[in-house]
């Protein structure tokens, strides 16, 4: 649940079929420790960019862009991130209980290392690129 007096919540409300929705910023306490979060509809599906820093300070953002009302899938862009310790990978482990989940990277070094050393990364799908994660959602659902 976030908390709406925490200086970095944020309420994010994914759009509907072709509209574009705001980026969310959660500044930190350095500005080079910004994150930023946009959601848009691709093709049906919620498509999620991370771009910047996912600490505990994130979670509830993050969280709640994770955690629609309606969306059966989401597709998570981490390609952007600059860094994720097992607050990010927690919350990604939420998600994908709730909701189809697909991930696409390359995941920033530390981030691969945390999925192997905690022997997640099969819990995911993971590809390497955004058309290839609408691929695969399309397979799936054509199977």
């Amino acid at each position: 649940m976030v908390n709406p007096s925490h200086p970095y919540s944020r309420r994010v409300v994914l759009p509907g079929p072709g509209v574009r929705a705001p980026a969310c910023t959660v500044p930190d306490r350095e500005a080079a420790q910004i994150l930023r979060v946009t959601v848009a509809d691709e093709r049906g599906t919620a498509l999620v960019r991370v771009m910047g820093e996912v600490d505990i300070e994130a979670v509830p953002l993050l969280d709640d862009v994770l955690h629609p009302s309606g969306a059966q899938r989401i597709i998570v862009d981490l390609s952007g991130l600059a860094f994720g310790d097992c607050m990010l990978l927690s919350v990604l482990l939420r998600a994908r209980q709730r909701t189809e989940l697909t991930l696409v990277g390359p995941l920033p070094a530390a981030v691969q290392r945390l999925f192997d050393l905690t022997d997640t990364t099969s819990a995911f799908t993971i590809t390497s690129s955004v058309g290839e994660a609408l691929d695969v959602r399309r397979r799936r659902g054509a199977a």
